[in-house]
């Protein structure tokens, strides 16, 4: 491979953990990336990161940490009404803040990962301090849907007008993603040299050698016949959560004992209180279980499902949950939302409208009775994840997209 470039900053900013996670796993332990000498420019409170630190090979990655000042917040209204009419002072700070990060480092190539774009960031801040220190590839990577602000519309757009001029490429997970962006900033809207494209997540292969009683007895089956079914996300309201509680509970009797349902993941106490309440209202806290946020490979929690479920209501910037489900032969029952129709379609998944209840159930009665369609589906899933979508691939755009800018 050509060694033009060798030495990568990506600079992260997040609270929770999720699909960015597995991505920059993915991207950076590919064999594209596996040999550059890389530093990630991370906050302190990034669970995400401590998710996939020790997959990470640490003789060529190495992790910088730092206080986010575009994180600050507080539970008091008028705190937070402070904190709101500062935050373009805090969003210069950050310019310099992460600048001092930076200064001592010669990067070939420089990524700020962007979960939702539209806001104030630090890794938008930090291209500011990019093209400051002439960093050759300054690159933007958005993964979520863009959210339009309500406040320092005017200040975000100066930003976003700057910012089209200091990248020299944007990378967008979906057209669903990029089309956000377009529509709803006007980061794109200059006419330059800036790149603007789309390169989909790839999904690694599961490594069998990895076991784990804890694991097991987690999604432990009573008997060989009952299905595992479960939706890897945060817990909040637009994931649709409830609406699998909601059809559920009008299955009947003897189907209800075919399941298992798992919410894998944390979130939003006052909402999991709640889909507890509704659950325990309904008398169906027997096949529910909220594990909380688990510790292991992705893939290896979801080669527990016999079924993988996203039902998330608004937008999905790409789904990597239901792409590594795919990839295992794990049939998928998703929401077509964002970017889920770009590789999801009545052949390879099922395919229902957000927030509708009574199309779960019919999902689920059809899945009892005709499994052998479900994985059918499944293999062509898997067929298509393995030839388009895999963490090779992906790296293999990445790095002829740093190339021919770096050229």
């Amino acid at each position: 491979m050509n060694e033009q470039f060798k030495n990568i900053g990506i600079f992260w900013e997040q609270e929770e953990w999720g699909g960015v996670d597995s991505y920059l796993q993915n991207l950076i332990n590919s064999s594209y990336f596996e040999k550059k000498n890389i530093i990630i420019f991370s906050n302190k409170n990034n669970k995400g990161l401590k998710r996939i630190y020790n997959s990470l090979n640490h003789d060529k990655v190495r992790i910088v940490s730092f206080f986010s000042f575009n994180l600050i917040s507080s539970k008091y209204l008028f705190l937070r009404l402070i904190i709101n009419i500062i935050k373009p002072l805090l969003f210069l700070v950050s310019i310099l803040q992460t600048y001092m990060l930076m200064k001592k480092y010669k990067f070939d190539i420089f990524i700020g990962q962007c979960g939702g774009y539209g806001g104030f960031r630090s890794e938008m801040a930090s291209i500011f301090a990019a093209k400051i220190l002439n960093f050759p590839v300054r690159s933007l990577v958005i993964h979520h849907c863009c959210a339009r602000p309500i406040f320092w519309t005017t200040f975000l757009n100066i930003i976003n007008n700057l910012l089209s001029k200091y990248l020299t490429s944007v990378i967008s997970v979906s057209k669903a993603t990029r089309n956000s962006v377009f529509y709803k900033s006007n980061l794109l809207d200059r006419q330059s040299n800036l790149k603007d494209s789309v390169i989909y997540n790839g999904v690694s292969q599961l490594n069998k050698n990895i076991s784990s009683e804890s694991l097991n007895n987690i999604f432990k089956k009573k008997h060989k016949d009952i299905l595992n079914i479960g939706m890897i996300s945060r817990i909040e309201s637009y994931k649709g959560q409830f609406d699998l509680i909601e059809a559920f509970a009008l299955l009947k009797i003897e189907d209800k004992e075919k399941f298992n349902v798992f919410f894998i993941g944390q979130g939003n106490e006052e909402e999991i209180r709640n889909l507890k309440r509704i659950i325990t209202k309904k008398k169906i806290e027997k096949y529910f279980k909220f594990t909380g946020y688990l510790n292991y490979d992705s893939l290896s929690i979801t080669s527990q499902l016999d079924m993988m479920i996203s039902l998330t209501r608004t937008f999905e910037g790409f789904g990597l949950s239901i792409a590594e489900a795919m990839s295992i032969g794990t049939p998928v029952l998703a929401t077509n939302v964002g970017a889920i129709p770009e590789y999801l379609d009545e052949s390879n998944s099922r395919l229902i409208e957000p927030g509708n209840p009574n199309q779960v159930l019919e999902a689920l009665n059809d899945f009892l009775k005709n499994k052998e369609i479900w994985h059918q589906r499944a293999e062509r899933a898997k067929n298509t994840i393995n030839k388009k979508f895999t963490s090779e691939i992906m790296a293999k755009n990445y790095y002829n997209h740093f190339l021919q800018n770096f050229s």
